[in-house]
Order: structure tokens, then sequence, then C-alpha cells
């Protein structure tokens, strides 16, 4: 209802509390997206970031505009091959039995607590190749950090600086150890690697967002299954 009556009532909203504008009609909003040239995301895309005027540190990708938007965007889309996805599917019908079978006879479950934010949270951290051990403080980081409640944190991305020192000893197939010898041309021409602090915010960056948008989708998911009982049926 809210967003009803401001694409009825404001459709360009100025809220001078927090000194911010919104577009909310579809048209619009399309429009600004793809003009990267007059709407910019390298300030960042929460309001507590954008107002800091804090500098975004390098390989921040959703927080990056062209060139290096689209050299880092290139860097990722290698990494998520189909063969790599592919790989996953077994692995992620296990992970979905060894969070579910538990629950079996318990007669109520909160979707998210014992499902969505546990599934992401395993996928992506198999992506990367952390340890289950340390899965949840990730992902703890994460959200913290996409929730603006850990600024500073974004800055460095240091929580994953154990990892890439251990993994620089002992490669493997997954994608931290792909990032850490990638070798791409960047925005001035020049070729070379991911320096550290690219590295650390980048996989930063893929956790946070890997965990974060997929466990809102996979409780959207059942939020609407659940309202649409045939679409549940045949699914």
């Amino acid at each position: 209802p809210v967003f009803a009556r401001i694409r009825e009532e404001a459709p360009l909203y100025y809220n001078e509390q927090h000194d911010f504008y919104a577009l909310s009609r579809f048209d619009d909003v399309n429009k600004g997206v793809i003009d990267h040239e007059t709407f910019i995301s390298g300030r960042g895309a929460l309001l507590e970031i954008i107002k800091s005027g804090m500098e975004i540190p390098p390989g921040t990708l959703i927080f990056e505009d062209p060139p290096i938007h689209t050299v880092h965007r290139k860097l990722l889309a290698r990494m998520f091959t189909p063969r790599k996805i592919n790989a996953l599917e077994p692995k992620i019908r296990e992970f979905c039995a060894q969070s579910l079978d538990p629950l079996v006879g318990a007669g109520k479950v909160d979707f998210i607590k014992d499902f969505g934010a546990i599934m992401p949270m395993r996928v992506i951290s198999a992506l990367l190749g952390i340890p289950e051990d340390d899965q949840e403080t990730i992902r703890d980081h994460g959200n913290e950090t996409l929730q603006g409640q850990t600024v500073d944190a974004l800055a460095t991305g240091e929580v994953f600086a154990e990892f890439i020192d251990w993994r620089a000893e002992h490669p493997s197939d997954d994608i931290m150890t792909d990032l850490l010898n990638v070798e791409f041309t960047d925005e001035h021409g020049v070729d070379r690697k991911l320096t550290r602090e690219e590295l650390l915010i980048y996989i930063n960056v893929v956790a946070g967002a890997g965990n974060e948008t997929t466990t809102r989708l996979i409780g959207w998911a059942a939020k609407v299954l659940a309202e649409h009982p045939e679409q549940r049926r045949q699914l």
C-alpha cells in the first residue's frame, strides 16, 4: 500500500528528513538503472554509506561504475561457469536434505531460520571454499555490512584475510583459488592480478550478496507458494 501510494501521488518522491529522492514507477526506474552516466553506484547503494562520504574501496562490485565495474563483473562471470554451477546441484540437494530431514514431524518450522538462512550460506561457502565451522560468522558479518551496521568492515574485508592466506598456500577447485590466480586487463589497460585489497573486498561482496539475496528469495518463494496453493501443488 505504501509503494502504491508513492507511485500514484509522488512518482518522484523527496524525503526532507533524510535528504534523498526515490523513483517508484517502472519506466522511470528502468531508465535510471541503465543511465550509469547520470545515476551512479560508486558512492554506495545504502543511504548510510552514501551520506557518510566514505571512499568506496576497489573491488566493491555493487558499489562501482563502468569501466571498473565492467572489468570486475566480467571476472565474476568467469568464476560462475555453467560447469561450476552444474557441479553444485548434487551438493545443494544434499544440503537441503540435511537441513530439512531433522524437521520432519516437528509440526512447526521457521522457514527462514531453519532453512532459508542456512542454505545460501552453505552453498556460497562451498563455492568459496570456506570451512563449515566459520560459515555462520561469515554470514552474520555479511548481513551486518549489507544493513549498514558495519561500514568500516566493508572497507577492509579483513574477515576473509586468513582464508585467503591459507588458500594461497593450499590451492583448490574453488572461487577463492580462481580469484587469487586470475589475470585480467584493468580499466587502465594493464594486465595484472587482483590486489590483496581488491580480493578481500571482492570475496566479501560475493559472500554477502550470495547469502542475503538468496535468503530473501527463498522466504518470498515460500510466502507466494503459500498464497497460491494450486501453484504449489503443480510444483
